[in-house]
């Protein structure tokens, strides 16, 4: 609210202000939806890719210090 608060007190006091944010809201909206669902994907990939490397890596250095 404090954010919006701000752009209309500055829109009310500079009109023209309003032609810089109305095209960077839309270009922020679409990277938006391009970004939050490849971000997704690549957690998904991530914590699935890194369960087993760390289990791998956990007994590789379990078996190291029984050596």
């Amino acid at each position: 609210m404090w954010i919006v608060g701000a752009l209309v007190m500055v829109a009310i006091i500079l009109p023209l202000f309003l032609v810089a944010v109305i095209p960077l809201g839309v270009v922020y909206y679409l990277i938006q939806r391009f970004y939050i669902p490849g971000t997704r994907k690549i957690q998904s990939f991530e914590g699935a890719l890194r369960s087993p490397m760390f289990a791998h890596f956990s007994e590789t250095l379990n078996g190291l210090s029984e050596c």
